[in-house]
């Protein structure tokens, strides 16, 4: 049987793992819906800058 610990450490990185997630899903919507309205070279920017934010919440969560 595994230590309480243990149970404990799974349960906080499925919690990290699925905030992650849903966050990362958000900055694409945002980014979706602002990149349709904007010029194109804007667009890019912002999809350089969503996954900019993503990949660093990741940074965060997970290192």
């Amino acid at each position: 049987m595994a230590a309480p610990e243990a149970a404990a450490d799974d349960r906080v990185r499925l919690i990290r793992r699925k905030v992650w997630a849903i966050c990362t899903l958000l900055t694409a919507m945002f980014a979706w819906k602002v990149a349709g309205v904007v010029p194109w070279p804007v667009a890019i920017g912002v999809w350089a800058a969503a996954a900019a934010t993503s990949a660093g919440g990741f940074v965060l969560m997970f290192r």
